[in-house]
């Protein structure tokens, strides 16, 4: 699988603000390329829980800054105490405070925190093995509609972050990691890898891919795979730098 760089991470502010209240707080980071599921995967995807990159100087005091909430109520692939825990690890050094979410979204549940983190979310027929197409939505009407309340107003700017080049395809197989020579394909050329989207009062940033996100050993060998990939560097500071920025630091 391809390691994922960091593509022109945003300058750093030189001022501090503090979380803004925009009537509705809320922003969502959205990772959406399902990378495994099943014992096989398990295996092949683990956390690696000595990556802890240099912070040269901390955005927040310690549990000081916004609180961000890390899905796992909806057969999530990376949840804060597996895959995710060095994502977790690394906005907590930055002065985040970070939970786990392991209930539906309702009004009461998004209350109490700033920053909503999903990754791989699955619908439940997917939590013994991937299911194979229709794929089901991760999320009942009622969670979506509770979300779609965060947005107060309707306006909508979408901010394209990382574009795929030419040279690349994508596959669409009816059961997901089952490919062969007639899997259905597609040039991927222009598609968008990443996009940052201001949706009404609210901010979303949404990836094909979760794993560059987080730092984690792959195979048999242990090969990193994410942040940890010596030739991702960058990739740290893109995941704070992007929090910034729904943080509200970085406009």
């Amino acid at each position: 699988m391809p390691t994922e760089r960091c593509l022109h991470p945003s300058r750093r502010p030189t001022r501090r603000h503090a979380f803004r209240d925009w009537g509705c707080r809320h922003a969502c980071l959205v990772a959406l390329l399902i990378l495994g599921a099943g014992v096989a995967a398990d295996a092949q995807q683990v956390a690696d829980t000595t990556y802890s990159p240099p912070i040269d100087a901390p955005e927040y005091e310690p549990g000081r800054g916004p609180t961000v909430a890390i899905d796992a109520a909806h057969v999530n692939f990376h949840t804060a105490d597996d895959r995710y825990a060095p994502l977790a690890k690394l906005l907590t050094r930055d002065g985040y405070k970070v939970e786990s979410n392991d209930q539906q979204f309702t009004a009461s549940t998004l209350s109490r925190f700033d920053i909503l983190v999903i990754a791989n979310a699955m619908h439940e027929q997917s939590a013994d093995g991937f299911a194979p197409l229709p794929s089901l939505s991760a999320f009942t009407g009622a969670e979506i509609a509770a979300l779609e309340a965060c947005r107060v107003d309707p306006g909508v700017d979408v901010t394209p972050l990382l574009v795929v080049p030419e040279g690349y395809a994508l596959l669409l197989p009816e059961v997901a990691w089952e490919f062969s020579e007639s899997t259905p394909r597609i040039a991927a050329v222009h598609l968008l890898q990443g996009i940052a989207v201001r949706h009404g009062r609210g901010r979303i940033a949404a990836f094909g891919e979760a794993a560059m996100f987080t730092a984690q050993l792959a195979g048999p060998q242990r090969l990193p795979m994410g942040m940890n990939e010596p030739a991702a560097g960058q990739n740290h500071l893109f995941a704070l730098n992007l929090f910034h920025w729904l943080s509200g630091i970085v406009d």
